[in-house]
């Protein structure tokens, strides 16, 4: 880390106007510590002991909603346990509110003493050992080849960070809470960021976390050389109106999403003097003529080596006017991609400080203005354009708060589009997958023909084909099994193919239907495809079976073909949004220095991303009905196409008819979160439509019904626990509507979750499948009753069930608004024999309290109730 320098004038002002916000909050961690040791066992601990040792991670407080988010994990020895977590907010009058935790029973018999055998140098040698040996698993993301042969590492590619390790306990399996070496090994390529702890007396790998997140806008591939055109030289600054223009950045500038969504547009001064005090190009140290400031770097990694390459230079006025021809390949345009990918960071960083995405919640800064610690954690976002480690897609890596975040952004290969000339009954288009392998542009059209293995199965593998001499000239249609798609290729070109579809849903996969379509592959060459010089696509089942079932009579005549350049993702400003709010996501759900809070399969990381680029997209006179595809212009769609999800963001369900229910059977990350950002544009467009819209998104207070939800959405992140599920982050945002606005958006929230099956009934499960979620399209009781007419009841209590009982009983208790609430169990004297809850509710949510057996004697006992303005008793009896 370089030394710190003394600071010029202008900032030594700014820092001393700005107030302080890092200032510990002791009061409201020792409010939340007290919370957690004396409700212990509601949380898992069995004893007082077990959380005596709690440590912060984290904690800041919102300048929204002035109230202090406190993270926390359990601790031994001064050293925290990672794998637990707990989190609280102490709203500003004090209020414990959202308070969760995940804690391990008797952590001083299960924890050894905090003394490390290995040096943490061993324990970085190990886990690069471990990446090594299971290489073949990872080494390729996302690209799919169905018979993986061994993989071998190139030289060097693992780069272990010894400077950022540190000791942790982990909570094994097996039950040991094992002392622990956390390491960072990142890859040569930026493609990975591995976070591995290792047991640090006996050096294996206990758990292991990939801080990338590999988005399927497409799959990674590695990058074709067919985008190679010579790189042209940066024009000089562009003089406007007669005279030069101070910081103007001629882009395709915020609402537009896509070059198909409007054309470039100067956009002039138009970073935010709150969020950036001295602008985009000084980061508290030094100013640049480039695109690199305190928010971001933005640079070109075509050589896939992560170090800063090509940066446009403005000049001292800080002009960036680059040209754009969507004819030429994005080299020829690279200033003007850099600049664009420079500029949103910038918008978006902007924007999400004033609702909350701050110095002091973890935002990527080099100069953190407003903390008492300035720039003692550097960690401003690398952003790489035409990235050469892949394309078809973009990544983000988020490191722990104090570690720079890296955005790739990739090139995207033409779109291979399927257009059915006949029979007439299936004549239409479809998208297709691409291969790694085989031709990268090609136009051909020709009769499709399925092939005929030797042992009579169509399936590409057992050649010589018994129907070769059918082969020849035409396209072989082939399904997907039982050999690596390369040797189909091979197979199928050795017959005389001028082309390949193969087609299928991943192997038995019983989910593949018209409801919830199979996603598009990027298929693996294996050990044959470096051979195939032929076009060959991956198309979905339904495609593939509609022109199998034309066969053989009456034929069908198909035309594959490619658009003739390279799309770049750095103009898509959709994907710029939705990478950079992975980073917002990581930092926010539990805390700065948990960031891999979301690697749960119920998580909602990717729906988060996928709102925030609609959010930051939106247009007056948009509605929410009209079609909003992801990534449409990457793809080479039009405005109004599917993009890279199962269907276009709608609020019509004839567009989009995903509910909660339909996450129940979904095993990709990617497709759980679609229907989570179907849901919060759902939400979206139900505050629009009640109290207007507001294209001023650097207005965090303003009452619009999209300043309200982006508003919801940044601080509810904060209020969602580490590895949550729907309902979580449902309750976090009905939470935060109270910590904001006093619940007064909480009617219409509930509406428009229910619509989607998020309703007051719904049920996640465990967070860790999809399997077991329920969902329910009804609203709170107090809510249901006041739109039948009925006067709202101050509360609902439940009865007990069972009753009697033996073991346990449980009950639920609604109150309609969020207040401190105190529910104590007592036996038939009148004494209090347990304290089941004191503190806040949150209004319109079923908690569940649960009554245990284990000390007390049979006889009966009673619960009561008290709250603001009410009282309530039921009555349970314990049998022996």
């Amino acid at each position: 880390m370089p030394q710190r320098l003394a600071l010029a004038a202008p900032l030594l002002l700014a820092l001393a106007l700005a107030p302080s916000v890092r200032a510990q909050p002791t009061d409201a961690v020792a409010a939340v510590r007290a919370h957690f040791l004396d409700h212990h066992a509601r949380y898992g601990a069995s004893e007082r002991t077990d959380v005596a040792g709690l440590v912060v991670s984290a904690s800041h407080t919102s300048r929204a909603s002035g109230a202090t988010y406190v993270y926390l994990h359990q601790g031994w020895g001064g050293v925290p346990v990672v794998n637990t977590s707990a989190q609280a907010a102490v709203s500003a009058d004090g209020r414990i509110v959202g308070a969760h935790a995940r804690f391990v029973a008797g952590l001083a018999e299960r924890a050894g003493p905090a003394v490390a055998s290995l040096s943490g140098e061993a324990g970085a040698e190990a886990a690069a050992a471990h990446l090594t040996r299971t290489a073949a698993d990872w080494y390729r993301p996302g690209v799919v080849a169905d018979s993986p042969g061994e993989t071998s590492l190139p030289a060097g590619y693992l780069l272990p960070d010894l400077e950022t390790a540190r000791l942790v306990y982990v909570v094994t399996e097996a039950g040991p809470v094992r002392l622990a070496w956390e390491v960072l090994v990142d890859t040569r390529d930026g493609r990975h960021l591995w976070q591995a702890r290792v047991d640090a007396e006996r050096g294996g790998v206990l758990d292991l976390a990939d801080l990338v997140v590999h988005d399927t806008w497409g799959s990674p591939a590695p990058a074709p050389a067919a985008d190679l055109a010579p790189l042209a030289s940066p024009p000089s600054s562009a003089l406007l109106g007669g005279r030069r223009q101070g910081s103007l950045y001629n882009v395709f500038a915020m609402p537009a999403e896509s070059p198909n969504h409007g054309p470039q547009r100067p956009a002039v001064n138009p970073s935010d003097p709150a969020a950036s005090p001295l602008g985009w190009h000084h980061d508290g140290f030094s100013a640049f003529t480039t695109t690199r400031g305190n928010n971001v770097h933005a640079y070109e990694d075509r050589d896939a080596n992560n170090d800063p390459g090509f940066s446009p230079d403005g000049g001292a006025d800080l002009v960036f006017d680059f040209p754009f021809d969507p004819d030429l390949p994005p080299r020829s345009y690279l200033p003007l991609a850099v600049t664009n990918l420079f500029y949103w960071n910038n918008v978006v960083h902007d924007v999400l400080w004033h609702y909350g995405f701050d110095e002091a919640s973890g935002n990527f800064q080099h100069t953190s203005f407003r903390l008492s610690d300035g720039a003692a954690a550097p960690d401003p976002l690398r952003a790489e354009a035409q990235d050469g480690s892949g394309v078809d897609n973009a990544n983000f890596g988020t490191p722990r708060d104090g570690s720079p975040p890296r955005m790739q952004m990739f090139r995207w290969s033409p779109g291979a589009t399927l257009d059915i000339l006949a029979p007439p009954p299936i004549e239409g288009s479809a998208s297709l997958g691409r291969a790694q392998f085989g031709a990268v542009t090609f136009d051909l059209t020709a009769e499709v023909v399925p092939v005929v293995d030797a042992d009579g199965t169509d399936f590409g593998c057992t050649p010589p084909f018994q129907n070769a001499d059918e082969i020849e000239g035409r396209i072989a249609l082939i399904q997907r099994r039982d050999c690596e798609f390369g040797t189909k290729a091979l197979h199928a070109e050795a017959a005389g193919a001028v082309g390949v579809i193969i087609y299928n849903c991943k192997v038995d996969a019983p989910d593949c239907n018209a409801r919830s379509p199979e996603e598009l592959l990027t298929m693996g060459a294996g050990s044959d495809g470096d051979a195939v010089t032929i076009p060959t696509v991956f198309a979905q089942r339904d495609t593939g079976r509609a022109m199998r079932q034309a066969l053989p009579s009456p034929g069908v005549t198909a035309r594959l073909h490619t658009a003739p350049v390279f799309r770049d993702a750095d103009l898509d400003n959709g994907i710029i949004l939705h990478e950079y709010a992975h980073g917002l996501s990581n930092r926010l759900v539990g805390g700065a220095q948990d960031v891999s809070c979301l690697q749960n399969l119920d998580q909602m990381g990717e729906g988060w991303s996928d709102h925030l680029g609609l959010m930051l997209t939106q247009r007056p006179g948009d509605t929410g009905a009209q079609r909003r595809g992801s990534g449409t212009y990457v793809k080479f769609q039009p405005t109004d196409g599917v993009g890279s999800r199962a269907a276009p963001y709608s609020t019509d369900f004839a567009h989009n008819a995903f509910t909660y229910g339909d996450t129940h059977d979904m095993g990709v990350a990617h497709r759980v979160g679609h229907v989570w950002a179907t849901i919060l544009w759902e939400v979206t467009w139900a505050l629009i439509d009640a109290h207007g819209f507001d294209p001023d998104l650097y207005d965090a207070d303003g009452t619009a019904g999209n300043q309200v939800m982006l508003q919801l959405v940044v601080e509810g992140m904060k209020l969602t626990p580490c590895s949550p599920g729907f309902v979580d982050a449902r309750d976090a945002i009905l939470r935060a509507d109270t910590l904001l606005y006093d619940a007064a958006y909480a009617p219409t929230l509930w509406r428009s979750f229910a619509r989607r099956g998020l309703g007051y009934s719904a049920l996640q499960g465990s967070v860790a499948i999809n399997s077991d979620n329920v969902e329910a399209f009804d609203l709170p009781p107090v809510l249901s009753a006041a739109e039948d007419g009925a006067a709202p009841a101050a509360f609902r209590l439940s009865a007990a069930a069972p009753n009697p009982f033996a073991e346990r009983a449980a009950l639920t208790l609604e109150v309609a608004r969020t207040q401190p609430v105190r529910v104590g169990l007592y036996d038939a004297l009148g004494r209090r024999v347990a304290l089941l809850h004191d503190g806040e509710l949150a209004g319109g949510v079923a908690h569940r309290l649960s009554v245990e057996a284990a000390g007390l004697a049979s006889g009966t006992y009673f619960v009561r109730v008290s709250g603001e303005g009410f009282a309530a008793t039921e009555r349970l009896t314990l049998l022996d």
